[in-house]
């Protein structure tokens, strides 16, 4: 991940290199508000927040939840 912005209740994740299946898999911990957006050269993911939780935290997780998924090489 290239950078993590947050606009309002909006938090969006820009990765320089993707892994689609773990993607997939990650979309299914955040059902309904985990969106990707593939792009020439970065892909986008924005996941809406739920009223209450914390912004750093609920990043955190997402990005530790995603490189668990990551095949190591």
């Amino acid at each position: 991940m290239v950078d993590i912005s947050q606009k309002g209740a909006t938090l969006r994740f820009t990765l320089e290199e993707f892994d689609l299946q773990a993607i997939a898999n990650l979309g299914g911990q955040y059902p309904a508000r985990l969106l990707f957006t593939p792009g020439q050269d970065q892909g986008l993911l924005t996941l809406k927040l739920k009223q209450g939780e914390d912004p750093l935290r609920v990043a955190q997780q997402l990005v530790e939840r995603y490189t668990a998924l990551l095949p190591h090489s």
